[in-house]
């Protein structure tokens, strides 16, 4: 009896702990906006355009925090973005540019700091430019500046203050904001004693309350004492300290104690300061708190976001502040499986066959919905040459295709429009957002089965090698009939589109979906038969124009016309053929007496030199193909029929001289030129077989 309630304790004990759902709990999310630049440059100017045209800036410098830490003070009282410029102007270039476009020439620049942050030749620069309001607030020392700063806001007596440390930036910027929407002053000073500008300020203001912001270490109780002896009517409990165990706990007890009703936040890094500088002007224009994080993790961070009525995460910074899986945790509900993802689009990835003139079969591929009113994407070589066109559902049924709202041959893209309306479009995401190692799932119709699916990981993201632009490299196979098919991540968003696979490897190639975008927008419908038409003869004008401009070469005294030149595109779009001919007899002759001239002492080193010189002809033709076709295989030949001395028809040598009877032999033949695997011009001289 004794060993069997040992049993059933040991099976109860092992249930406990099995995983029964191991799908992660459905959890808030939140629209994001990411704003950033290059440096911290450009993020503070591109911060500051959320203002739109404005009467007033604030500079400061972009290398230093302590004067632009109470900046958002005056931010609140001006409603100016706070700017970030360099040790010079020629640094500050983009900032200067800015002003140039969004500030008034009657508003009025704040300086922030002495000649030592923002140097005096800033000043000259912003009057060159017309701006003749300019306000330095600036001191001996950093806490001189924030006296100053300080006065500039005409505080009223009795306000309450916040004390921050002066020599650290994380605790002044999380209160930033509420202490702007509240007019509350910003003193700066040491951790243990108040400066001489810090008594000043007490002194003339008289605070009600004051606020202390972080733990012991960082602002001391001693200050406390100081304020006393300034203000002996302030009691110990008008004193309030708001502080964690580190600078990411203080942001929240900051937006605990004051009670935040706004709908945005600011997230931004609490390792370095001048995302957060730039971003506690926009704090202020939101009503926002800023909180910090470490750029890689937010797990405390959302439990308090999702207590709260946020909607919108404005993050500062790129990703190497904030990182994307932050951004993702606060964006996404959950990952998917691959098995939830099909799901949830199975009739939004479509089977695309397309038909010639005849109504013949001619190509079959894949595409995705991208709007309601039936926008479907593709790749343009799944469209290419065909005359109209049908898109089947996953549940079977069948629209036409309207036509083509937009393309790029180039880049291997085309948006189509289909019969109907009310349709199941897919979520696009943001392919800039891309990751290697991220997990992928493609979803195509390759050889007519419908919506298969394909896991993997994204391998690499680099310049593609067969069409224009970048290319997503992963591991999920795209097999053939796979062409415009959906590359989701695994948060079901579509990243890229499908188009090329590699068997020996099991991986394929994407067009990432950023690409795209701008093509969808794009509404300049025009039928399939029509657009096909019109592809070939953009060709057509092209040949054109080669002819007009290379109308023949002239080599040994002989002018050898070329009569035509074609240009066609392979069906599966990676390849362009020119083909040049030379007409007529004599114009055979002529072509012939270049190569060879009179006589029957032509040496085979005339020769060589002779097809040397056409091959170098033929290469400036070769360029100019190229630059109109780029990353597209270039195949072309010049083409000439013809049998001299009724050579036998089966021996197919280029140009033989017969010794015997001291003639020159050629039989029917091709000049062909081409790109090798280097992408590099080649020629080859051929006889052609018939």
């Amino acid at each position: 009896m004794k060993k069997n309630n040992i049993i059933v304790f040991i099976l109860i004990t092992i249930l406990s702990i099995l995983p029964f759902n191991t799908v992660k709990a459905n959890s808030k999310t939140y629209e994001i906006k990411r704003i950033y630049g290059e440096d911290r440059f450009e993020t503070s100017i591109n911060i500051s355009k959320e203002f739109g045209k404005v009467n007033n800036v604030i500079i400061a410098n972009g290398y230093n925090f302590p004067d632009a830490l109470s900046g958002s003070n005056i931010s609140k009282k001006y409603n100016a973005p706070i700017l970030l410029v360099g040790n010079s102007v020629e640094e500050s270039g983009k900032t200067l540019s800015y002003l140039e476009n969004y500030l008034d020439k009657n508003g009025t620049i704040y300086i922030l700091g002495g000649n030592a942050a923002v140097k005096e030749e800033f000043i000259y620069a912003f009057k060159n430019r017309g701006y003749k309001n300019i306000i330095r607030l600036g001191g001996k020392d950093r806490f001189s500046t924030n006296k100053e700063i300080i006065e500039n806001t005409n505080t009223a007596k009795n306000t309450p203050v916040v004390l921050v440390n002066g020599y650290n930036f994380p605790d002044a910027l999380s209160i930033s904001s509420i202490a702007a929407e509240k007019g509350y002053p910003i003193i700066i000073t040491p951790a243990d004693k108040l400066s001489k500008e810090g008594i000043e300020i007490i002194k003339k203001i008289e605070p009600e309350k004051v606020y202390l912001i972080g733990g012991e270490a960082v602002v001391k109780n001693s200050l406390k004492d100081s304020i006393k002896s300034i203000i002996p009517s302030i009691k110990e409990e008008d004193f309030i300290r708001i502080g964690g165990v580190d600078r990411y706990e203080t942001s929240l007890n900051i937006c605990k104690t004051f009670n935040f009703k706004s709908e945005d936040f600011i997230l931004a890094s609490g390792k370095n300061f001048p995302d957060a500088l730039s971003g506690s002007a926009l704090a202020c224009n939101l009503k926002a708190p800023i909180i910090l994080t470490d750029g890689e993790s937010i797990n405390i961070q959302k439990k308090y976001l999702d207590e709260e009525n946020y909607k919108r995460a404005n993050i500062l910074g790129g990703q190497a502040s904030v990182s994307i899986y932050v951004e993702r945790s606060l964006k996404y509900e959950r990952e998917f499986t691959k098995y939830e993802i099909k799901e949830k689009n199975n009739n939004s990835v479509v089977d695309i066959q397309v038909f010639d003139k005849e109504g013949k079969p001619l190509a079959e591929g894949s595409g995705f919905i991208v709007s309601e009113e039936g926008k479907v994407v593709t790749n343009f070589h799944v469209i290419k040459q065909g005359y109209f066109a049908k898109v089947t559902m996953e549940n079977g049924e069948k629209y036409n295709v309207q036509g083509v709202c937009g393309y790029s041959r180039e880049k291997d893209i085309a948006v189509l429009k289909i019969e109907g309306d009310n349709f199941t479009k897919v979520n696009l995401g943001n392919s800039k957002d891309i990751q290697l190692s991220d997990r992928v799932i493609a979803i195509g119709n390759p050889g007519g089965y419908k919506n298969v699916v394909t896991e993997g990981i994204v391998k690499g993201i680099k310049e593609s090698a067969l069409r224009e632009g970048k290319d997503i490299e992963s591991t999920a196979f795209i097999k053939p009939g796979s062409s415009g098919g959906a590359l989701f991540n695994e948060y079901n968003e579509v990243i890229g589109i499908t188009y090329a696979g590699y068997e020996a490897l099991k991986g394929g190639f994407s067009i990432p979906i950023d690409d795209v975008k701008y093509i969808i927008e794009k509404n300049n419908l025009i039928s399939l038969s029509k657009f096909n038409e019109e592809v070939q003869l953009s060709h057509d004008k092209f040949a054109n124009y080669l002819k007009s401009k290379y109308k023949g070469y002239n080599l040994n005294g002989i002018f050898v016309p070329i009569d035509s030149y074609n240009i066609t595109e392979s069906q599966d779009g990676e390849s362009i053929l020119i083909i040049m001919n030379i007409y007529g007899n004599e114009n055979k002759e002529k072509f012939l007496k270049s190569l060879l001239p009179k006589g029957t002492n032509t040496s085979p080193k005339m020769y060589i030199n002779n097809k040397k010189f056409i091959e170098d002809w033929v290469n400036n033709i070769y360029k100019e193909v190229k630059n109109k076709y780029k990353n597209k295989d270039i195949l072309g030949s010049i083409y000439c029929c013809f049998t001299l001395n009724n050579y036998p028809s089966f021996n197919y040598y280029k140009v033989e001289y017969d010794y015997i009877n001291g003639k020159w032999n050629v039989s029917d033949w091709i000049l062909m030129f081409y790109n090798n695997e280097e992408d590099k011009y080649e020629v080859k001289w051929d006889p052609y077989n018939n």
